[in-house]
């Protein structure tokens, strides 16, 4: 009962963010009279599949199905991290004063954070219960650091998670390539540790901070 009420609170917390975002995103649209940005909405979109994929397999039992549903929350699950790098396209223009952007902007990368960081949580949840807490710990460890290669393949090749079936060839040339010859491939390496290694460390210091605060409670 108690595990419900807070997975609601958590749920209205996180679509309160996504409302925010979208009430700046119109606010923005309707002072400028213009539709700039609105593919924020389309890319929060796909950070809230993740989050109701990670929602769908705690009512899973058979752990075959756990790891392949597993694997399909995986092909989406950089879409909620991605989003932070939506501010490759701040300007300083004369639409909108820079800091409503800026505030904007945030505003939907913290959504797309928290919603990855969310469902990151529930998997690992999931796993530590079925497999045991190394297989879950080594999943939010790859998990992490493949969305670091994940944001790097749709942010610099513009490759979008259903291309693995409409364009499974191409993507796979593109990615093996890539892992077979790194050192041709200097950007892949940095965009993906960086991006993994931040993400990584922010989880780890939520879950610290999320433990310290359980410690506090006893």
């Amino acid at each position: 009962m108690v595990r419900i009420h807070n997975d609601t609170k958590i749920f209205a917390v996180l679509f309160s963010l996504s409302t925010v975002s979208f009430m700046l995103l119109v606010s923005r649209s309707i002072y400028s009279s213009t539709l700039n940005y609105w593919f924020l909405l389309w890319n929060l979109f796909l950070a809230w599949i993740p989050f109701f994929i990670s929602v769908g397999i705690k009512v899973v039992k058979r752990k075959l199905i756990i790891i392949f549903t597993t694997f399909f929350w995986l092909l989406f699950f950089p879409n909620a991290l991605y989003i932070v790098t939506d501010f490759i396209h701040l300007k300083v223009n004369h639409e909108m004063v820079p800091w409503f952007d800026i505030m904007m902007l945030f505003s939907f990368s913290i959504s797309g954070i928290f919603l990855g960081f969310t469902s990151l949580r529930n998997i690992q949840t999931i796993w530590n219960k079925s497999f045991g807490k190394w297989w879950s710990r080594g999943l939010v460890a790859g998990s992490i650091i493949l969305s670091g290669f994940g944001i790097y393949i749709g942010r610099f090749l513009r490759w979008n998670s259903w291309d693995i079936l409409m364009n499974p060839f191409r993507l796979f040339y593109d990615i093996s390539d890539r892992i077979l010859h790194p050192h041709n491939h200097p950007r892949t390496v940095l965009v993906t540790m960086g991006f993994g290694a931040i993400y990584l460390l922010s989880y780890l210091l939520i879950n610290l901070l999320r433990e310290e605060e359980k410690g506090m409670k006893k």
